[in-house]
């Protein structure tokens, strides 16, 4: 294996589709097995729990990808899931509960849950009806949430408002953060399946294989592009491989969206991530000032 994609090995994200009947950890355990098969045995996260019945997008970190996760935990959820009502409803009441449950509400986790239960402030950015069935008492719906909201509590108050008692179906994630289904999902079984062929006799079939395995593995820039930046001059970012934080000087150019104590990435001239840290300057600052800490490194990436 080339040491290029074992370096992208080492700081990489997969996005899994997540299979009905396992478990986020399950999803996990299949792609550390295929990676120990290549020995690669570096550490491998989710960016999020999805239950056993859930299917969709598990983003997951191998290596320092994992340091990154976090910020997409933060991020917006996007799901497809299907409301079912214990009785007859019309289109009208179900909107009614759509625009009362859309915003800022109160959620109380269920009771199989892995957080206290205490109610909790989340913000519900949309629900859309996909499609409606009177008959069969079922909605499908598409729901962008703010990180941490329980869907099937959502469906279940929803009935209550309604006064009708409802249920959740199958629930689908189509996004988490800059990450959505059309980016190119793989199961984690067909990712093991590239592992074992990487390490074929046949030199056609694992030619094959190390290319696919190189198409399958997503950047860590690209799992938080939303924040803003500064780049590096040239040679600056060696001294930053000790957790040595950024300095005025070593800072080449600057993002206009650089806020003064948010998180920001630190880039070398290659646009490779190098650090994650807070910015302790303005971006006018930082373009203007001759000397000083820019910002406090918190996370190392290289």
């Amino acid at each position: 294996m080339k040491k290029s994609l074992r370096e992208q090995l080492s700081r990489g994200i997969l996005l899994i589709n997540k299979q009905a009947g396992r478990t986020s950890h399950d999803e996990v355990a299949i792609i550390k097995r295929a990676l120990r098969h290549m020995g690669i045995k570096e550490k491998v996260g989710h960016s999020g729990t999805l239950d056993p019945k859930v299917t969709g997008l598990l983003v997951v970190g191998i290596g320092k990808g994992t340091r990154v996760l976090e910020y997409m935990l933060l991020s917006e959820k996007r799901y497809v899931g299907e409301i079912v009502f214990h009785q007859k409803i019309t289109e009208e009441q179900l909107e009614s509960a759509i625009k009362n449950f859309t915003g800022t509400i109160e959620q109380l986790p269920p009771v199989k849950s892995s957080v206290k239960r205490q109610l909790r402030k989340r913000d519900i950015y949309h629900i859309a009806i996909k499609s409606f069935n009177p008959d069969k008492k079922t909605a499908i719906l598409e729901c962008a949430v703010e990180r941490g909201t329980y869907i099937r509590k959502l469906f279940h108050d929803m009935g209550e408002y309604i006064g009708i008692r409802a249920h959740m179906g199958d629930l689908h994630r189509i996004q988490v953060g800059p990450f959505t289904e059309q980016d190119g999902m793989i199961t984690s079984d067909a990712f093991e399946t590239i592992s074992n062929n990487t390490q074929s006799l046949n030199p056609f079939l694992r030619y094959k294989a190390l290319r696919q395995l190189e198409k399958t593995l997503v950047p860590i820039e690209q799992s938080i592009q939303h924040l803003p930046y500064v780049i590096l001059h040239p040679t600056v970012d060696q001294y930053l491989s000790a957790g040595q934080d950024v300095f005025v000087p070593g800072i080449q150019s600057v993002s206009d969206d650089v806020v003064l104590h948010e998180t920001i990435m630190v880039l070398n001239q290659q646009k490779k991530l190098i650090v994650i840290g807070k910015a302790l300057m303005t971006k006018e600052e930082m373009r203007t000032k001759k000397k000083g800490i820019a910002i406090e490194v918190h996370k190392v990436l290289v």
